[in-house]
């Protein structure tokens, strides 16, 4: 696997699968953010683009950011791009949404009570979100068992949306452990924006032009490098999850031996 030797290309990482393990969606391996505090002690920006709430991320991430570091270059997009993350003056971390919810209360509802009724064993909806509708897989629950429990769910969705709010723009999609009910505009390239926007603010894609390496575990998270490579950034994209899927793109895409935080570990090791 040929890498990057560039110290200092900025990093986006998905959460889920990247800095977290997909069954128990704890960090087992700590190890990986003395990559990225050694990053905010040197004034690199941490940059993490998630479909979790901000509330996860502060209570599950945040806590092992160092306290003692500034926490001016830390930027997060949660939610598929519809809400930010990042420290006031004071270093506490607040949240915005930047999008507006538009999840008919009804749909809400209607998913809350098949998920009750018929999928209480194997998902859970997420109360903590702001502006989509996520039911994720309970933690420990088997992972392939999990894939075809989500993808019945996601039939049953999809026909829901059909037939009944055909003019609104909303779709499930599905990520390693959840489905995501989101209007069609919120995803990974929304938040690789949010990211290229921030970048552009603190004058790092002008002044800079450094490289900008993505990490992911499902093929959604492409979107990322999708996007930097669509505005003539250079790129790469680092896949640690399991897929058979050939990943095809314009620009570097590598594959980690090692599956999830290790594979991250693994990459990030051998720069």
């Amino acid at each position: 696997m040929i890498r990057s030797t560039q110290k200092n290309n900025l990093w986006v990482f998905d959460i889920d699968g990247v800095l977290t393990d997909p069954i128990s969606k704890k960090v087992d391996n700590p190890a990986i953010f003395s990559f990225l505090n050694k990053r905010l002690s040197n004034n690199i920006p941490v940059l993490l683009n998630t479909g979790r709430s901000s509330d996860w991320v502060i209570k599950n991430i945040c806590k092992y950011i160092d306290k003692k570091l500034s926490k001016k270059m830390f930027f997060c997009v949660c939610e598929m791009g519809a809400v930010i993350l990042k420290t006031d003056q004071d270093g506490n971390y607040t949240s915005k949404i930047t999008e507006n919810n538009i999840i008919p209360i009804q749909l809400k509802n209607t998913v809350q009570s098949i998920v009750d009724c018929i999928y209480h064993d194997s998902m859970f909806v997420d109360q903590s979100k702001k502006a989509i509708l996520t039911i994720e897989m309970m933690k420990g629950f088997p992972l392939e068992k999990y894939r075809l429990e989500q993808s019945k769910l996601k039939a049953t969705i999809d026909i829901i949306l059909k037939n009944y709010y055909p003019s609104i723009h909303i779709r499930p999609s599905s990520s390693t452990i959840a489905i995501d009910i989101k209007p069609q505009n919120f995803d990974k390239k929304l938040g690789a924006f949010k990211i290229y926007k921030w970048l552009n603010e603190h004058h790092f894609i002008l002044k800079n032009q450094l490289k900008i390496i993505c990490f992911g575990d499902s093929v959604s998270d492409m979107q990322m490098s999708d996007f930097f490579s669509e505005k003539g950034l250079m790129t790469e994209f680092v896949f640690v999850g399991e897929s058979k899927h050939y990943l095809n793109a314009l620009y570097p895409v590598f594959t980690t031996s090692k599956k999830y935080t290790d594979g991250a570990l693994e990459y990030l090791q051998c720069i």
